[in-house]
C-alpha cells in the first residue's frame, strides 16, 4: 500500500525559486521605509522601534484596552493601507520572478503535484505555484490552466462580476487541491472587519506571460481588471497575532477544516521553508490535533544554522512517534533534491 504524502510551503519555497521574493523580515523592512513618512506613522514614534513584523501588526490592527476610539480608528486604517500594500509589493516581485528562466527543479514540482495529485497546504500569499501551472514541461507559455479546479473553497472568477449572465468554467481536468490558509494576492473581498458569508472572488492569472520589466501584460498591475475591483481589496490574512476575525468567513474557515483532513490522511509530509514558529498558536494546534497518522515529516530549509531550531518546532508540534528528518537542511537549494526525492518516493 502506497503512503500519501503531503506538502506544505512557506516562503522560504517562494525565496528558493526566486531571490527575490521577500521574507517576513524584508517585507517589514520594505513597509517601514514606505510608511515612514505616513502622518499616522509619524504620530507614533514608538513603532520604529518594534522590530518584528507581527508584533507591529497587531498592535496596528487589534483593540488594545488603552485605545481611545479615534486613535483606534486611525490605527486600523494604517493597518489597512499597510496589507493592501503588502499585497500589491508581493504582486509585484511574483510577477518580476516569472521574468527570467523559471528552474527546472520548480517547473518538475508543478508538473508532479498536479500529475500525482498531491494536497499542499500553503501560507503564501504568492501565486508562484499557480502562475507555474500556466507553462508547459518545457518551458513554454500556455497561459491555460483552470485555477478554480484547484482551490478547495468555491471562489467566483471576478472577471464574471459586471456579466449579466456570468459563465462558468466547465472544466474537469483533475488536479491537486490547494489549500491557501492565509488566503492569496489572486483573491478579493469587500475589505470589512467581518465578512462571515460573503462572496470571495479571484483571477485566474491566465491573461498573458509576463513580459520582461514590464507590469502592463499583468492582468491586477495593468489595470486591465480596475472596473471590477474598485470597490475590492486583496484577501489575504496578515502576520497578526489575533485572525480570528478572518476566520468568521465561512469559506476561510472551511479552508482549515480541508488542512485538517489532509494532516488526518498523511503518511509523510514534506514541508519546504516553513519552520512552524512556536508564536502560531492556531497552525501548531491544528497539526498536534490532526496528524495522528504521520509517520515522517521532512523538513527543507537552506540555512543550516536553524536545524536545532527547526526540529525543535515540528517536534513539539507532532507527536512523539513521528521521525522529523532535516537532510534536506542545508545551505544551497536543497529545495532541488527534495522535489527529486518526492518524484523517486511518491507512490513508490
Amino acid at each position: 500500500m502506497s503512503d500519501d504524502w503531503l506538502v506544505i510551503l512557506g516562503a522560504g519555497f517562494s525565496k528558493a525559486f526566486s531571490g527575490n521574493m521577500p521574507t517576513m523580515a524584508d517585507l517589514h523592512h520594505e513597509i517601514r521605509s514606505e510608511f515612514e513618512g505616513d502622518e499616522i506613522w509619524e504620530s507614533k514614534p514608538f513603532l520604529d522601534n518594534i522590530d518584528n513584523f507581527e508584533l507591529l501588526l497587531s498592535y496596528l490592527g487589534s483593540n488594545q484596552p488603552w485605545k481611545s476610539i479615534s486613535e483606534d480608528y486611525k490605527d486600523k486604517a494604517l493597518f489597512k493601507k499597510i496589507k493592501e500594500r503588502l499585497a500589491e509589493h508581493i504582486t509585484e516581485l511574483g510577477w518580476e520572478a516569472f521574468f527570467g528562466d523559471i528552474p527546472d527543479w520548480a517547473n518538475n514540482f508543478a508538473l508532479l503535484l498536479h500529475e500525482k495529485k498531491i494536497p499542499v497546504i500553503t501560507f503564501n500569499y504568492d501565486t508562484i505555484l499557480e502562475q507555474l501551472l500556466l507553462y508547459r514541461r518545457d518551458g513554454e507559455w500556455t497561459g491555460r490552466f483552470p485555477m478554480e479546479n484547484l482551490y478547495t473553497i468555491p471562489l467566483r472568477d471576478i472577471t464574471q462580476r459586471d456579466v449579466l449572465t456570468p459563465s462558468y468554467s466547465n472544466s474537469t481536468l483533475a488536479t491537486f487541491d490547494l489549500i491557501k490558509l492565509h488566503g492569496s494576492i489572486n483573491w478579493f473581498y469587500s475589505g470589512e472587519d467581518n465578512f462571515p458569508g460573503e462572496q470571495i472572488y479571484y483571477h485566474g492569472l491566465t491573461s498573458k506571460e509576463p513580459e520582461e520589466k514590464s507590469f502592463s501584460t499583468h492582468p491586477i498591475l495593468g489595470g486591465e481588471y480596475s472596473k471590477v475591483l474598485k470597490d475590492k481589496q486583496h484577501l489575504i490574512i496578515p502576520p497578526v497575532m489575533e485572525k480570528s476575525q478572518f476566520y468568521s468567513n465561512k469559506l476561510i474557515k472551511s479552508l482549515w477544516e480541508d488542512a485538517r483532513t489532509e494532516l488526518s490522511k498523511a503518511d509523510r509530509i514534506l514541508s519546504i521553508g516553513y519552520s512552524l514558529p512556536q508564536t502560531d498558536l492556531t497552525t501548531r494546534m491544528l497539526v498536534n490535533s490532526s496528524s495522528p497518522n504521520t509517520e515522517e515529516v521532512f523538513v527543507v530549509d537552506n540555512d543550516p544554522s536553524k536545524e536545532g531550531k527547526l526540529r525543535e518546532n515540528y517536534n513539539k508540534a507532532f507527536l512523539d512517534d513521528t521521525d522529523i528528518n532535516t537532510e534536506f537542511v542545508y545551505k544551497g537549494n536543497p529545495a532541488s533534491k527534495a522535489v527529486a526525492f518526492l518524484k523517486e518516493n511518491v507512490n513508490s
